[in-house]
């Protein structure tokens, strides 16, 4: 089964387009794709889903320089245990991050 990481810039928690989107999608295809999703602090909303706590937001104008290395190797390292075989970023910040 392939596995598919989908990251977040904002909480689950709120209600936008793009996170509503990633709800439907992933449980309209959770039968043939393993999916894993990666977001800031977050109630849990679906299955596989990774928190990083120490961040109420992936947005990066509003983080300083050490602030984004560390998110970045936050993000590196939960993307290389999850080992995926698409990364899907519906978001402008967590698209650069990557």
């Amino acid at each position: 089964m392939k596995k598919i990481l989908y990251l977040s810039d904002v909480s689950l928690d709120y209600v936008g387009g793009a996170q509503e989107s990633m709800k439907i999608i992933l449980n309209g295809l959770k039968n043939e794709f393993h999916f894993t999703m990666i977001t800031p602090s977050s109630s849990k909303k679906v299955d596989n889903q990774v928190v990083i706590t120490n961040y109420t937001d992936f947005v990066l104008k509003s983080k300083s320089k050490l602030e984004l290395v560390k998110l970045l190797f936050r993000i590196k390292k939960e993307i290389d245990k999850i080992k995926p075989d698409i990364i899907h970023v519906q978001m402008p910040s967590t698209m650069i991050l990557v």
